[in-house]
């Protein structure tokens, strides 16, 4: 795969610049970076500049065409030198006096970016950059220069302000303004094009530009046509030949884009990059959001026909036309932004998409999509996963590719490879807190190259909880599941501690391994917080990672790519030793149970009966399941302590078959109040299925306020909502509904052993659902309350009895009407729970991604699931697009419009939306009818 860059040059420089400390030095600096060709002159010598070499007062950097430099001088402050240029630094002292210290320094020729230090901070007078035509003076902290083409100078800042000034006078800039200086003896003239840099709003003070002339009476204002300034491009174009296709890269920052009819038709950087439709190529553009003046402005769009160039001096070809030419142009996140981001995890789902270009026509980016970034200071790191859909021969087949993403400042770099094909890309984070990422990206598969692009939204953000934790996790691996544990975890979690998307341990000074999220989260159950001497939280990852790092947690040396895993993490209780008697725990809370052979298991029940009179807690543990289409079990065996509140049990299958399980676990609150504990287990029959799990249990006397895994306490719960896809009906020809839909409206009476049954108040009759709980879970409480779940079988009365066997529902109370005027903006929700697919020739399946976003101002929702069957031989997934919230009954519902015939119906639940849920049934001729329900939250309370 071919692929060229200067997007890393560009911006790793301005990432650098805010990563060391500051240092003191005797001379004047050092050259903290270099690349290309770089040299100093000092005197009459002339000798390359190497990284770490010290510069002094009368030395002058010069740069070649593809040269790069960085000097952090003595006082902190920074010069990033651009290509072809010379920067003399004239006077330097550093005294730590405002009355001795002196930053003189001369841009002979090129470009230069500023980052002020102490010097100019101690005194601003002491602080002067002259060029050929002026002299800029600082009042703030960084600015930008810049020798034009035609001889003028452009001055541009970045953060407070500037003063630049010529033989007619001076002009003041503030923050986000820039200028144009015509000669050394004209006022510089204002420009209405923002700076490049990332700054806050445009502002121009008329008072202070509006009566200014030139010598020749003409107005120092400049009325330049309209264009969008400040923004990072990346692109993937495609060369095509008989039978194949090559794909390349190219990125670069810091420039402008100019749009026509609403499509980005040209861009052009600082270093002269460019990027343009070519004459007779169409523009489309697929997705458009936010603005300059708001710094989140990001456009995703194709040229059928479209040309790439580098600056002048490089030794690439001049132009390379591609057809097509796919890109995304934003305004990238500021790197101070980006270093307050440090510890916290971002999880991002795709927003929309080009087309995936191949030489036998267009591909798909499939909406599961998904980034997880991790931000450090001055480096970013995580995992990447693409599902897409690429022809070949006339037919198409899938492919998932899973891999890393990482980058410095504000460039990524993503590789990503599955069965079959393989992909590597550039991007960028967008917006003041880097809220979207745009991505471009190549790839080979059996039909040669391909290429496309996408912008990715956040739907969470998770962070670093104070403290360290245990932590214990059951991972199913290919035919075998893994079981580790670990003490002094640093846990990356959502508020309150739940929704844990990492965590990790030291091995020794500078060495770490753990875990972390690389495909759908799933939070069962949170007990306590972070902090208190209560915390246990136990959850699903639909896929995950195992890491080994050095030096940080991000600098990955090792990976290991893992299916399901259930985790659990927690606070260990610390007085364990002092603790006396017997208590006896049961079931609070359990994961599903994940197999090798595909399916899926359920924790029934669990009890565990301890001992601490011993000082090493001693019992036994007892547990219940159901292993699929391996039927019932019974678990026994000894618990044993290991020290530090931990414990070990060693359990044999006493009925229903052979096998046994280990688990491991610990004890969390001041008195031992709860225990969590992860397991994995085999099953012996005609060949060994292994299985895992988690649960947390809880002890004499503790009230707990829910209990996920067999529903709610019984009561009427008064306004609920229930809708419900049954998986033994057509979708188009069902009945009571041509959708195939029940909905119950009323008070819902709840059973205590999960399945929703009862009398509805509303108009629909009566509803019971009688049959086993196949799974069942529930989340938050009163108002916001929402659950999901799938009973094996039930029945319905409105006016005569309708079958609800396999039937998946949601339920909760609806959004008030009047509260949706309150709503505004587009929010992407988060699932939390879920059934599994049930398929109606396959049977049980995998739900491998969902998605759910509302547009309240436009008032219509999109959403996607896809699934999973047959150890994913067999997948079906389907999007519908823009379909009515209808604010009286807080429903959306639409058929498909991408993928497999299908359709989704579904509320918002919650005073204000907080949460929200659907049933879906889609169908296809190999998988038959597909049903199954999917429960979200707000990434913040709405």
């Amino acid at each position: 795969m071919k692929h060229q860059s200067r997007l890393n040059r560009s911006v790793l420089m301005l990432a650098l610049a805010a990563a060391y400390p500051v240092l003191g030095y005797s001379a004047a600096g050092t050259a903290q970076f270099t690349s290309g060709d770089v040299s100093v002159r000092r005197g009459a010598a002339t000798q390359p500049l190497a990284k770490g070499s010290t510069l002094e007062s009368g030395d002058a950097i010069i740069t070649g065409a593809r040269g790069l430099a960085q000097v952090k001088f003595s006082d902190g402050g920074s010069v990033s030198i651009q290509p072809n240029s010379q920067f003399d630094i004239t006077r330097y002292a550093d005294k730590n006096d405002a009355k001795e210290d002196s930053f003189l320094v001369n841009l002979a020729r090129g470009s230069m970016r500023a980052i002020t230090g102490l010097i100019g901070k101690r005194n601003t007078a002491n602080y002067k950059v002259t060029t050929s035509t002026a002299t800029v003076g600082i009042r703030g902290s960084s600015f930008k220069l810049s020798y034009n083409a035609d001889g003028t100078l452009s001055v541009a800042t970045e953060q407070d302000a500037i003063e630049v000034c010529t033989a007619a006078g001076c002009v003041g800039l503030t923050a986000g303004e820039a200028a144009i200086v015509p000669n050394a003896t004209d006022l510089p003239r204002r420009s209405n094009v923002v700076s490049s840099y990332q700054t806050d709003q445009f502002r121009q003070n008329p008072e202070v530009a509006g009566n200014q002339t030139n010598s020749d009476g003409t107005s120092s204002i400049i009325e330049g046509p309209r264009v969008l300034t400040g923004l990072t491009f990346v692109g993937a174009g495609l060369l095509t030949y008989e039978g194949g296709a090559d794909g390349y890269l190219y990125g670069s920052s810091d420039g402008a884009g100019v749009t026509e009819g609403g499509n980005l038709t040209s861009y052009t950087s600082v270093y002269n990059d460019q990027a343009a439709l070519s004459a007779g190529g169409t523009a489309t553009t697929y997705y458009t959001s936010g603005s300059l003046a708001t710094r989140d402005y990001v456009t995703l769009g194709s040229w059928s026909a479209g040309t790439w160039s580098y600056g002048e001096g490089m030794s690439l070809a001049a132009e390379t036309t591609y057809t097509p030419l796919a890109f995304v142009a934003g305004v990238p996140t500021p790197n101070e932004s980006l270093a307050a981001l440090n510890g916290m995890v971002g999880e991002y789902s795709l927003v929309a998409s080009t087309p995936i270009f191949t030489a036998h026509g267009n591909g798909t980016l499939e909406s599961s999509s998904h980034i997880s970034l991790q931000f450090g200071t001055g480096y970013s790191e995580g995992s990447i996963h693409l599902d897409m859909t690429l022809p070949y021969q006339g037919s198409s087949s899938s492919y998932n590719l899973n891999g890393y993403i990482y980058g410095y400042g504000s460039t990524l770099n993503a590789y990503a490879s599955g069965e079959g094909a393989s992909a590597e890309g550039y991007g960028f984070p967008i917006g003041p807190d880097g809220s979207k990422i745009g991505l471009s990206y190549v790839g080979s598969y059996i039909g040669g190259g391909f290429s496309g692009a996408g912008v990715f939204g956040r739907t969470s953000m998770t962070q670093a909880l104070p403290g360290s934790y245990y932590a214990s996790i059951s991972s199913l691996d290919g035919g075998y599941v893994s079981l580790y544990d670990g003490e002094g975890a640093t846990v990356i979690a959502g508020a309150g501690g739940s929704d844990v998307s990492k965590f990790y341990f030291p091995d020794g000074p500078s060495y770490y391994w753990g875990f972390e999220n690389t495909g759908v989260r799933q939070n069962v159950a949170t007990v306590g917080s972070p902090g208190s001497g209560t915390y246990l939280s136990l959850g699903m990852w639909s896929s995950s990672r195992y890491f080994e790092a050095e030096g940080s947690p991000t600098n990955y040396d090792y990976t290991s790519d893992y299916d399901k895993s259930a985790y659990i993490v927690g606070t260990p209780t610390l007085n364990i030793s002092s603790l006396s008697g017997e208590a006896t725990y049961s079931l609070y809370a359990a994961t599903p149970i994940h197999m090798t052979n595909g399916e899926t298991g359920t924790l029934n029940s669990a009890s565990m009966t301890v001992n601490f009179s011993s000082g090493d807690p001693s019992g036994t543990l007892n547990m219940g399941v159901t292993l699929g289409s391996l039927g019932s079990h019974s678990l026994s065996g000894s618990v044993y302590g290991t020290g530090n509140a931990t414990f070990y049990a060693g359990l044999s299958i006493t009925s229903g078959g052979e096998g046994g399980a280990d688990a491991y676990g610990f004890f969390s609150g001041d008195n031992a109040e709860y225990a969590g504990f992860t397991y994995r287990g085999y099953h012996y029959g005609s060949e060994y299925t292994y299985f895992g799990g988690g649960a947390i249990l809880y002890g004499d006397g503790v009230d707990p306020e829910y209990t996920p895994v067999i529903g709610i306490d019984s009561g009427t719960y008064g306004g609920l909502r229930t809708l419900a896809f049954g998986g033994d009906f057509n979708i188009t020809g069902g009945t009571p509904f041509t959708s195939g839909e029940y909905v119950f409206d009323g008070d819902h009476t709840v059973a205590g052993s999960g399945g929703y049954g009862g009398v509805s108040a509303g108009t629909n009759g009566s509803y019971n659902f009688n049959g086993s709980v196949a799974q069942s879970g529930s989340h938050g409480e009163g108002d916001n309350f929402i659950g999901w779940g799938k009973w094996s079988s039930g029945s319905a009365y409105t006016g005569s009895s309708y079958s609800l066997d396999n039937a998946h529902y949601i339920t909760g109370k609806p959004t008030p009407s009047d509260h949706f005027s309150s709503l505004s903006g587009t929010v992407s929700y988060t699932p939390v729970g879920w059934t599994n697919p049930v398929s109606s020739v396959a049977g049980e399946g995998q739900l491998t991604g969902a998605t759910l976003t509302a547009d309240f101002t436009g008032l219509t929702a999109s959403a996607s699931v896809n699934t999973s069957f047959n150890g994913g031989a067999n997948t079906l997934a389907m999007t519908a697009n823009n379909m009515p919230i209808s604010t009286a009954s807080a429903m959306f519902s639409g058929t498909a419009t991408l993928g497999a015939a299908g359709r989704i119906s579904g509320m918002f639940v919650g005073d204000y939306a907080s949460k929200a849920g659907f049933v879906y049934q889609m169908q296809d001729g190999t998988l038959g009818r597909v049903s199954g329900s999917v429960a979200f939250q707000a990434p913040s309370p709405q």
